[in-house]
């Protein structure tokens, strides 16, 4: 079934030894090639996330280590990238966000959702946050 990962099951594919590696190995272990979707947000957020040291502890990788791994991911064969978003992803967007309480991690979360939904796949994530946007088609692993 195609799908698209958030970056919260991406990055611990980059990591070893990240406590959410093999949930995240095994996930993905039997997709097929050009089922994975990512899209340009995903991509700057696993850079971002490679970058801070709160999430990566110290020392932190040089630019062209974290470039290394942005092409290791799009070497995947199993990973397509999502490239255009239907029409409908605005207006689902909005409709994530009226009436929530705004954080930093919510615009990304909320725009994510609608262009999973808008594009009829099936969103996957550690973050049981997700849950609030009632998807067509949601997973939500366990480490």
């Amino acid at each position: 079934m195609k799908c698209i990962a958030d970056v919260d099951v991406l990055l611990p594919l980059l990591c070893g030894g990240h406590v959410a590696e093999k949930a995240a190995h095994d996930r993905f272990a039997s997709q097929q090639a050009s089922t994975i979707g990512w899209c340009l947000p995903i991509r700057l957020a696993i850079l971002r996330h490679l970058s801070n040291r709160h999430i990566m502890g110290s020392p932190l990788l040089e630019p062209e280590q974290i470039l290394a791994a942005w092409d290791q991911l799009e070497a995947d064969e199993r990973l397509y990238e999502i490239t255009t978003s239907p029409s409908e992803t605005e207006q689902l967007f909005r409709a994530n966000v009226r009436g929530r309480e705004p954080s930093p991690k919510f615009w990304m979360d909320a725009w994510l959702a609608a262009l999973a939904e808008a594009s009829g796949l099936q969103l996957v994530t550690f973050d049981r946050g997700f849950t609030f946007y009632h998807l067509s088609s949601l997973t939500v692993l366990e480490v």
